[in-house]
């Protein structure tokens, strides 16, 4: 007796993208019912648009399982972000952003914050400057998965100074519409960047793979 294949829809934003197969990618998605899940892309399925599968887009899907794991069989989707048309330092900040959303969140759990979250900075860093908008998005990412970069103990404990401490503050707290609430520095982004490195990989009990990706601004 022929097994009916098991078919789900949904909605996700794609964190990383990586060739596998013959032809195929293995496609890692934050979905908005189940949070952090893999995706294998046949060759078959990039006929609906090979340039939807990139970090920070949008996708609707349709998936079918198999022993093997979940397999796209259509997508349509719109980039929140698009990252071809960033510089290669933002590139690389909003690299950070998908280690920080791939390593702390666990695969298979639904986390609606986390999900607003990436929807929210994605967007921001489309309309504003993109540099800034990916270090907020991980500070508050890390707070969303129970790791607040901002608490005091963690800044006092790696040195943070009185001007990073502030910026952390305000990146922690901001809502994502109007103007934010401080004026940012260079040497207190700096500060705040070398503390969230230090953070993060204290947090992860290992190194980031993105480490110093906000130290060079342009």
């Amino acid at each position: 007796m022929r097994t009916q294949t098991k078919l789900e829809s949904g909605e996700g934003i794609v964190l990383s993208v990586r060739k596998a197969g013959e032809g195929g990618r293995s496609v890692r998605l934050f979905t908005r019912a189940a949070g952090l899940l893999p995706f294998f892309a046949p060759r078959a399925a990039l006929r609906c648009g090979p340039g939807l599968l990139a970090p920070f887009t949008l996708l609707r899907y349709s998936a079918a399982e198999s022993a093997a794991g979940k397999i796209l069989t259509q997508y349509e989707g719109r980039p929140l972000l698009d990252m071809m048309r960033l510089s290669y330092g933002d590139m690389a900040r909003w690299y950070y952003v998908v280690e920080i959303a791939e390593t702390f969140f666990p695969e298979g759990q639904a986390d609606g914050e986390a999900y607003a979250l990436l929807a929210a900075g994605a967007a921001e860093g489309a309309a504003r400057n993109p540099a800034v908008a990916s270090f907020i998005l991980a500070v508050q990412l890390l707070a969303a998965a129970g790791s607040d970069p901002a608490e005091d103990d963690p800044m006092e404990a790696l040195r943070l100074s009185p001007e990073g401490r502030a910026l952390l503050r305000a990146c922690r707290r901001w809502r994502w519409a109007g103007a934010f609430p401080l004026r940012i520095t260079r040497s207190a982004f700096r500060d705040a960047a070398r503390y969230l490195d230090a953070f993060a990989e204290r947090a992860a009990e290992r190194p980031l793979k993105t480490r110093g990706a906000f130290l060079s601004l342009e």
